[in-house]
């Protein structure tokens, strides 16, 4: 008799295609990303909540190629600590807190609706982790090295928050939409969200939201604050008529909106803006999923 444990063997060309498949994709949102708009945030939160352990090594792998490949790109230009920081995977430090997360709660409740309230912790703190980051990085870019010149806390600071938010923003643009897919995947409703009702009002959005990018072009000041600000009306409309699977979808269109009306990198009111939108997001989510959930735990007990 062999009483030798078991030992899964690895697939090794299995891991190889996950890592290479998460490196291509996370390379293409980190293209279209910047400082308060991360959407490589949203991937890698994603995946993290949706994609088992066994394959969380590989996308490990697949972040460290690209981050190292572009953190040592940087080294002539802001120096070694820079380049040295920035070649570190922020998906290192989230492993060990979002498999903390991942063993006391489950993405799905039994009832089938999500649990936001996992997302919402597991998203703000992998912002954090990804601000900290980046922020001691810059600050060894930009750190005084002649005596008597103070350390530009300030910067410091108002760089800090920019990047939390852009983890935060760039994590609910992408990640609750992924999650929405991937429920309707495992229901076998794919065709129906595409065919249904869903799908012709998230053409009015665009079409909103396309109305909304061209005005801005047009408005200063206050006016295009509003009209930043008005984005989120169409998601909280959606919302209320489909639930957060409507409200994360409509999101994406909302939030890429919204980011299409700047050309100037970390424009102040621009960064009001987002932070204003992802609260509203925030809240948006929480309430429809409690809805949704509150609503099942109705029909379960008519059926008891």
């Amino acid at each position: 008799m062999n009483d030798r444990p078991h030992v899964r063997q690895v697939n090794w060309p299995e891991q190889i295609a996950v890592a290479a498949a998460y490196a291509a994709v996370w390379e293409v949102a980190r293209h279209f990303s910047f400082s308060h708009w991360s959407l490589v945030s949203g991937i890698r939160l994603a995946c993290l909540l949706l994609v088992p352990r066994r394959y969380w090594y590989a996308m490990a792998l697949g972040e460290t190629l690209p981050v190292m490949t572009n953190g040592l790109m940087y080294i002539p230009q802001f120096g070694w600590w820079y380049g040295l920081v920035g070649s570190i995977p922020v998906i290192f430090p989230c492993l060990p807190v979002m498999a903390w997360l991942r063993r006391r709660a489950s993405v799905f409740l039994a009832d089938g609706s999500v649990n936001m309230l996992l997302f919402g912790t597991a998203a703000l703190a992998c912002a954090l982790i990804s601000a900290l980051f980046n922020e001691v990085a810059v600050a060894g870019a930009i750190w005084p090295t002649e005596p008597g010149h103070a350390p530009p806390y300030a910067s410091l600071a108002q760089g800090f928050l920019t990047y939390l938010l852009g983890a935060y923003l760039g994590s609910l643009t992408l990640a609750p939409s992924l999650v929405a897919l991937r429920l309707a995947a495992q229901r076998k409703d794919i065709r129906n969200l595409w065919q249904g009702a869903l799908s012709r009002e998230l053409g009015v959005v665009v079409a909103l939201l396309g109305m909304a990018v061209f005005a801005s072009g047009h408005l200063q000041g206050a006016s295009l604050m509003l009209c930043r600000i008005s984005v989120a009306l169409p998601v909280v409309a959606i919302a209320i008529r489909h639930g957060w699977q409507g409200a994360a979808l409509s999101a994406t269109l909302a939030s890429i909106a919204l980011a299409m009306t700047s050309a100037t990198v970390r424009d102040p009111a621009m960064i009001q803006a987002q932070a204003i939108f992802a609260a509203a997001l925030s809240a948006t989510l929480l309430v429809t999923s409690r809805r949704a959930a509150t609503a099942a735990d109705v029909v379960t007990g008519h059926a008891r």
